[in-house]
């Protein structure tokens, strides 16, 4: 338990920053955040179906349900039939140079030609006609290259240092094999590393929920971990990589790391199962505690779809009661920071973080002044979330209110601050230059799996199929491979 409070305080203290667009939100797991304002649901078409290889657990009561209505607009992406455990592509470093290190030394090989890498350090560098490194004689690579290291029993293949949104750099330790691409875009060499879904997910676990909770509640978190990361690979099939190892954009990923036994024991007895729909994984969004009711999908990201880019995905997490979020809560003594909080932050750091929000995420379109009031404009019926924010401010010497989701408001001004948008109180106290006092209930988004209500319905005898069956309803829980 000393650990869980050490890690808590950790992560309060990492979070107060943010790096636009995905993931922040708590010690035990941060889903996928994206800014979207508030839209009416859209108009419903026929479904489109692709493979379904899987089919439901016979042992189970939890069962999918009718298959989403396809989403109108979109262009339908065929979506290959998966029957075993993939390789997956991680991404761990971007930049003019990427740099490893290789303890056994390694080859590469190109037009034919393998080359002996020696044990230490290997730097790739990018250019505008390809890959080079010195240990090749700084030959031209191509625009991808694939490093094959000798692999060895609990030990790793490559290590490599990466740099944070926030923080020092992590020196972290990989068993899979080392990659480099160019990215087509920016034309920077990224380096990846190519791995097994399951040993991938031996290093996102551990990460995500602490392992001295119930074996149940660690179960659920191994098969929304696992149905969120074949759903990515799935969308991001034609690209170098797949789930991206930072979890400011997709599930926190330790690398190789030794695994907890009732982590291990998690993984054996869950081994291939996932959530599904309409025979797609679902991307199962999780966070750190619904304070006693989830968001909606459709309120988060109306456009939540799976894999094949057309069938609706957010009736799959609709808002569901969850007093577990207050009882487990105030049993790991989270009440303070993830039932009840209350948040003080001075204007003048509102004002800077939003005006570096629209600077960094020019896609808003967002023209921020001198920030003098924020206010809540209305809310979800089903949740009883703040939909949207009305801020005023002073922006060459007029007075605006700029209207935007609570979403994007939270996460401009800081997830680590302002914790959730159940709000239940927000005004502007008396200082000089204004204090934002928000008080509220939650941690983290609200969407999907609530972990800290997870902790408390293992506790009192749930299995993880109760648990995932609360948060994922329009889902099926299947054997997959």
């Amino acid at each position: 338990m000393r650990r869980i409070h050490l890690l808590l305080v950790l992560a309060v203290a990492l979070t107060a920053l943010f790096i636009g667009g995905c993931q922040i939100d708590s010690p035990y797991g941060s889903r996928t955040e994206r800014s979207s304002a508030p839209t009416a649901a859209p108009t419903r078409t026929p479904p489109v179906v692709v493979d379904a290889p899987a089919k439901a657990l016979a042992d189970d009561t939890f069962v999918e349900q009718a298959p989403a209505p396809a989403t109108p607009g979109k262009k339908l992406r065929q979506v290959p039939k998966i029957t075993s455990e993939p390789l997956i592509g991680v991404m761990l470093a971007s930049g003019p140079e990427v740099a490893l290190q290789l303890p056994r030394g390694g080859t590469i090989t190109h037009a034919g030609i393998r080359t002996l890498i020696q044990p230490g350090a290997l730097h790739v560098r990018a250019t505008g006609k390809g890959l080079t490194t010195s240990a090749t004689g700084n030959s031209l690579l191509g625009d991808h290259i694939r490093i094959q290291v000798p692999p060895a029993a609990n030990a790793p293949t490559f290590s490599a240092t990466l740099d944070v949104p926030f923080g020092k750099p992590q020196t972290l330790q990989f068993s899979g094999q080392p990659e480099v691409a160019i990215d087509a875009a920016s034309r920077k060499a990224m380096l990846i590393e190519r791995v097994g879904l399951e040993q991938y997910l031996k290093g996102v676990l551990p990460t995500e929920i602490s392992p001295s909770w119930p074996l149940e509640a660690i179960k659920a978190q191994a098969v929304a971990a696992r149905s969120y990361t074949l759903d990515r690979y799935l969308v991001r099939l034609n690209q170098p990589w797949q789930l991206h190892w930072h979890f400011t954009v997709d599930q926190a990923y330790g690398g190789l790391k030794p695994l907890p036994p009732r982590m291990a024991v998690a993984l054996e007895q869950t081994r291939g199962q996932l959530l599904a729909s309409a025979g797609l994984p679902i991307p199962a969004l999780f966070h750190a505690c619904s304070g006693g009711r989830t968001e909606s999908a459709r309120n988060f990201r109306a456009d939540l779809t799976g894999a094949d880019n057309v069938t609706d995905m957010t009736a799959v997490m609709p808002s569901v009661d969850d007093p577990d979020g207050i009882s487990g809560a105030e049993a790991l003594g989270f009440s303070a920071t993830h039932l009840d909080w209350r948040v003080e932050v001075p204007m003048a750091t509102v004002t800077a973080n939003l005006q570096k929000w629209a600077a960094t995420h020019p896609e808003d379109r967002m023209r921020i002044g001198t920030v003098s009031s924020v206010r809540p404009v209305d809310r979800f019926p089903d949740s009883n979330r703040v939909a949207t924010v009305t801020v005023r401010h002073l922006l060459n010497n007029r007075e605006i209110d700029t209207v935007m989701s609570a979403a994007t408001f939270r996460l401009a001004v800081g997830p680590g601050q302002i914790r959730s948008t159940n709000w239940k109180r927000c005004v502007i106290a008396s200082a000089k230059g204004g204090i934002l006092v928000i008080e509220g209930r939650g941690y983290g988004h609200g969407v999907g799996m609530s972990q800290v209500s997870a902790y408390q319905m293992a506790r009192t005898g749930s299995a993880a199929s109760d648990i995932l069956k609360r948060f994922y309803p329009g889902a099926g829980l299947v054997q997959w491979w």
